[in-house]
Parts: structure tokens; sequence; C-alpha cells
């Protein structure tokens, strides 16, 4: 059984950096993070597990991707409460490993090395500044499945930012009759310099 594979982690690098734009508060309040960051890194890892029952027997498939990028370019633009990129793309490598359990044994092992190019993306987005390491954003630019607004940590270092996209979802559903459990979990840092 072939599941989704990148799909989870490229569409949330992809969906965080060109959200659309959204009217709001036109607060233009300098932040810490007020300026422009050249975009420097990204760096993470996605975890989807489907288990589901066929014939009495227990099926888990597991799929972990590694991810790094290469060759950045673009900026991000923090002012007031909202947060642009601006032509915000890199080249990838990335390792995807797709398990197979049955009743909880190990069955089989897949690895698989990718790479590839996330074309430039542009767009904004609102946020706010819930403490001295959150944000919370208006709308849900991290991707996923879930449309509820969502939050991140970031850490300031001089003028380098790290910002700590992080996103789990469970769901169940019916596929054919048969009900399959859906876990998801993300983890990405995002790496910028002031410019």
């Amino acid at each position: 059984m072939k599941l989704k594979n990148l799909t989870p982690i490229l569409a949330v690098v992809i969906l965080a950096t060109t959200s659309c734009k959204k009217e709001g508060s036109s607060e233009t309040a300098s932040t810490p993070l007020t300026g422009s960051w050249k975009f420097i890194s990204l760096t993470g890892k996605d975890s989807t597990v489907h288990i589901f029952r066929d014939a009495g027997t227990e099926l888990k498939y597991e799929i972990v991707t590694d991810i790094a990028s290469s060759n950045p370019k673009g900026l991000y633009r923090f002012s007031g409460n909202s947060i642009t990129a601006e032509g915000v793309g890199y080249d990838y490598t990335s390792t995807i490993t797709e398990r197979e359990y049955e009743n909880n044994i190990f069955q089989s092992e897949q690895i698989i090395p990718l790479s590839g190019t996330i074309a430039t993306q542009s767009g904004s987005s609102k946020y706010k500044l819930v403490s001295a390491d959150s944000l919370y954003l208006d709308q849900n630019m991290l991707g996923g499945t879930s449309s509820a607004p969502g939050g991140l940590n970031y850490k300031l270092e001089g003028t380098k930012l790290s910002l700590f996209v992080k996103q789990t979802h469970a769901d169940s559903v019916i596929d054919n009759g048969v009900k399959i459990i859906e876990k998801l979990n993300t983890a990405l840092t995002i790496v910028l310099q002031k410019q």
C-alpha cells in the first residue's frame, strides 16, 4: 500500500510562505521581529501513521520524512502585525522511510532518498506576539489538515531568528467501509538572518 510521502511536510512549507492576505487591525507597533529577514534554512521532520484492521489483522503504515534545505532564496518582512514572504524558495534533500507492521510486529522498511526544488512563493499573513517566544497566527499558515488558527515558537539571538513550527493532528476516516486512524506530526525549524 503506497501512502502519502512528502506531501504533508512540503504542504506545510509551501503554505507557511504563501498564505493569502487577510484584512485585520491596522496596528503598526514595532516589535523585536520588525524588519527584513533573509531566509537561511529549513530543516524538519514529518511523521504520518495509518492504522486499520484487515481480516482481523491490525496493519500499521508509518512514513517518516526528514528534510533539509539548500540554496535558500527570499525574504520575510515583519511589520506591525504582518508577516510577508517575498520570493521564498529553496532546493531540498529528503529521506523518506516507510515502515509496515502487522499486529505491531515489524514487517518491512523502505528508505527512499528524494531531492527537488520548491519554487519561489510570496504571500502574507497577520500575526500577534503572545509572549517573548511565541507568535499567534490569525489564520492557519502552517499547512496541514486543520483550518484553525495556530502558533509557533521563536528564538531571537542577535541577528538570527529561528522559527519553530510544530503541528499534530489525529483523525479517523472510513474508506471503503474500513476505519483508518491517521496521526500526523510535523516539526520544522526555519532560520532567518536580519538584513
